[in-house]
């Protein structure tokens, strides 16, 4: 919770918006790569179409471009990295897994706005 707080006040530091609905929009992402990582998929833009159709879920009906997290160019490189590594399946098998990724995946999205936002400055290996 507390990476998902920060993500919330630095995308909104960002954008200008509103904090709550920085933290709304950052938790329904987060939960849509928890639905489709259970059912062993990485969400691109296929399994945001399957997702959005399922009536369980609380985004149904919704468009994919609200349902598009983290923003691009990290959503494809994200997606394109878990895809190479397999990650998706060991989600599915292990639940573990999952929660720990879920963490990481946070933190990454909250180091990177940061970054762009010129908030941390990372010293160049040489």
């Amino acid at each position: 919770m507390p990476w998902l707080l920060r993500l919330a006040h630095i995308r909104a530091k960002v954008q200008g918006g509103d904090s709550n609905e920085a933290l709304r929009d950052n938790a329904r992402g987060i939960l849509l790569w928890k639905a489709a990582l259970e059912r062993g998929l990485l969400p691109d833009d296929e399994t945001l179409k399957q997702l959005s159709a399922d009536p369980d879920l609380p985004i149904c009906g919704r468009d994919i471009g609200e349902l598009s997290w983290p923003g691009e160019p990290l959503r494809f490189a994200l997606i394109r990295s878990l895809s190479t590594l397999g990650v998706s399946r060991f989600c599915e098998k292990y639940p573990a897994v999952l929660a720990t990724l879920q963490r990481s995946l946070l933190e990454l999205v909250c180091k990177y706005q940061k970054q762009v936002l010129g908030m941390v400055v990372f010293p160049c290996r040489s």
